[in-house]
């Protein structure tokens, strides 16, 4: 049974926290997984904790910052019957793409945002155990091609991204340094820091307005599936957490395009463009490492004895509180309201536009 306490955490109340939990629930919260199975969810057989959906302290200050909403969101979604006839509308061990043609707009919103846990975020289970639950993860085709372009490891981001922006920015301050001498670094910093601004009001935006669209047609469905829906659908599923390279390919040079207009029209140099563009560059491949970061890994909010003489927090215990506080904020949007908690990378600019 949840206690009192759980359900009266700051800011998040379960609404379904009265009903009681029958056997089969309780053993779908005990890691048997049958109650899932049963209303049609493909999820592995790891008991909840295992898959870093401990409950925590309503502080969120423990070691698993952020993830008492995720514990609250399965076992409100456990307790709510209606979710057993959204996610039986697809079934999860088909291939999930084509099925979608058989919802219709309102359908598919309410089962996007019924979110499923996979186990591809468990950290704790044996090599073996990792054979097991890689077949239960959820497919979208038929075609391994197609498949293999859903799935990005994080590492490509940073790796293909950040050469290209380190580039443009050594590129940028050289041809400063020539036009406008000792001034031309500044220039280039103060340009670099602009295009991180930039960005986040940018991620805001996507993320509010094109990520988070009202879809009804058959072709919407899926491109927002893809674009973003299966991150709401299967929020840990650690294959899905960072923008293949293909479709961020034509944003990046989106990006680039309206730098470089912006500098034709106020007759700025356009390596003060670049340095924009570098800026924003390097702000997304700190946004989607931030992503995967917050989704994969669990944040303590550091001890007491990771203190200074002055009783300063130490920069690592700093980093670990801040971290959890972005894992909670952005937990909030997946597992409490999905029409707040935009911004990532800065929580900032969510305050700002609301």
């Amino acid at each position: 049974m949840v206690s009192k306490d759980e359900h009266s955490s700051k800011g998040y109340t379960s609404r379904a926290h009265a009903a009681p939990l029958t056997e089969e629930k309780q053993q779908a919260l005990d890691g048997s997984g049958s109650f899932y199975k049963s209303a049609g969810v493909f999820l592995s057989e790891q008991p909840l904790k295992a898959r870093g959906i401990a409950q925590t302290k309503r502080s969120g200050s423990g070691s698993g910052a952020g993830d008492h909403l995720v514990e609250r969101a399965a076992r409100t979604h456990q307790q709510n019957n209606s979710m057993h006839n959204i996610n039986a509308l697809v079934d999860m061990r088909l291939p999930i793409v084509p099925q979608l043609s058989s919802l219709s707009g309102t359908q598919y919103r309410k089962w996007v945002h019924s979110p499923v846990m996979t186990s591809s975020s468990s950290s704790s289970t044996s090599s073996s155990s990792n054979k097991n639950i890689k077949q239960q993860l959820p497919k979208f085709f038929t075609s391994a091609l197609l498949e293999s372009i859903t799935q990005t490891p994080w590492y490509v981001v940073p790796a293909l991204w950040t050469p290209i922006a380190l580039v443009t920015l050594g590129s940028s301050v050289s041809a400063l340094a020539t036009n406008f001498g000792v001034l031309g670094p500044p220039i280039a910093i103060v340009s670099l820091i602009l295009g991180v601004a930039v960005w986040w009001v940018a991620e805001y935006i996507i993320h509010r307005f094109a990520f988070h669209v009202d879809v009804s047609s058959q072709l919407a469905i899926k491109t927002h599936f893809l674009l973003h829906g299966c991150h709401h659908k299967f929020p840990m599923d650690t294959r899905r957490l960072v923008f293949p390279p293909l479709p961020a390919a034509p944003v990046v040079y989106a990006f680039f395009t309206a730098y470089r207009a912006v500098a034709r029209v106020t007759a700025a140099p356009n390596a003060v463009a670049d340095a924009c563009f570098a800026g924003s560059l390097l702000g997304y491949v700190a946004y989607d490492c931030l992503h995967f970061l917050v989704h994969s890994r669990r944040h303590g909010g550091g001890s007491s004895t990771a203190t200074t003489r002055n009783n300063i927090a130490s920069p690592v215990s700093w980093a670990h509180r801040w971290l959890a506080s972005v894992r909670r904020s952005h937990m909030a949007h997946h597992f409490h309201s999905h029409d707040h908690n935009f911004g990532i990378s800065n929580g900032y600019v969510d305050r700002v536009f609301g």
